[in-house]
């Protein structure tokens, strides 16, 4: 497994926490129906990956902008976003799953896509020409 790979996956953890956790405040705090506060608690460990991946699994990939880099962050990220919407959602209501549980699963099945896009599209190191 590469340092980047690993890395990654470590970024991603803390994204699973922020993500797992203001789910569950929204949800279970503030009272959000969970198929509408998965979308805030989304985009929050979104913005939070995206950083920490700047700074540590792509350090060495030079960004002429931050903004476009973010920009085609959050471009990249509807497949990944469907795929575990998709997972969740039918796990919680097909299979009456914990949303919690579900999110989780939703979130390792779209690793795979996540980890692509962001190698081959966020961070590559064509982005001069993109």
């Amino acid at each position: 497994m590469s340092k980047r790979l690993i890395i990654f996956v470590m970024v991603g953890i803390v994204g699973l926490v922020v993500n797992e956790g203001s789910l569950y405040v929204l949800t279970d705090k503030l009272g959000m129906v969970y198929f509408i506060s998965v979308l805030f608690s989304y985009q929050l460990s979104l913005i939070s990956n995206f950083m920490l991946h700047s700074k540590f699994t792509f350090k060495d990939v030079k960004l002429n902008s931050y903004f476009k880099a973010f920009c085609r962050y959050e471009l990249s990220i509807p497949l990944v976003f469907m795929t575990n919407y998709v997972v969740l959602i039918s796990l919680v209501e097909m299979v009456r799953v914990n949303y919690l549980v579900a999110n989780f699963i939703g979130i390792c099945v779209a690793f795979v896509i996540h980890y692509t896009l962001s190698k081959k599209i966020v961070w590559s190191s064509h982005e001069n020409k993109i």
